[in-house]
């Protein structure tokens, strides 16, 4: 609180500042009081919006830090900073609101480590990387490096065939009968 004295010709004016409003007495006795709102600080001029972080969560779900910062700088999103989005103030943002990592969702979920799912084929994690890529099995990309976390291999979990090629697998693979859905048609 602060007092203050003033003269504005014949009227003495007493004037209290509080931290967000003046009470001004005018020398009659009347009292005006004057309030503003307490302006931002810096830190929330500079937050992202609740609406956003939502957004960037959905994102997750499918996409890494640096593609969810890609894709909101496609839509014309800035930070609160005003400056376009980049996989670190993505993850920035992420760790703040305390988000999920793509790489904790695609866990949570039962996905397998590439040193776990080799270790599961008897094969080494090469071996795992090669038949990925040839699509006996299924992949995710949990960050921007390509790193990938694998589905569990199932019941037919391929194996290593010296000597037959991984295209032909992979084609045999897609055209497996599955006896338990085969229907029989008498004509």
């Amino acid at each position: 609180m602060f007092l203050h004295i003033a003269t504005a010709g014949n009227t003495y004016l007493i004037m209290l500042l509080f931290r967000d409003a003046l009470a001004v007495r005018f020398k009659g006795g009347a009292t005006r009081m004057l309030t503003q709102p307490k302006p931002l600080s810096a830190p929330e001029l500079r937050q992202t919006p609740r609406q956003l972080v939502q957004e960037i969560d959905r994102l997750l779900q499918d996409h890494s830090d640096g593609q969810v910062a890609c894709g909101l700088n496609q839509r014309g999103f800035t930070s609160g900073t005003g400056q376009a989005f980049t996989r670190r103030i993505v993850a920035k943002i992420r760790r703040a609101y305390n988000l999920k990592t793509r790489y904790q969702r695609l866990r949570k979920v039962g996905l397998l480590t590439l040193q776990k799912m080799a270790q599961q084929l008897a094969v080494t994690t090469g071996t795992v990387k090669t038949w990925r890529d040839a699509g006996l099995l299924k992949a995710y990309e949990y960050n921007d490096k390509r790193e990938c976390l694998y589905e569990p291999p199932g019941p037919n979990p391929p194996s290593k065939e010296q000597g037959r090629k991984l295209r032909l697998r992979s084609q045999a693979a897609l055209f497996h009968a599955d006896p338990t859905n085969e229907v029989q048609y008498d004509a």
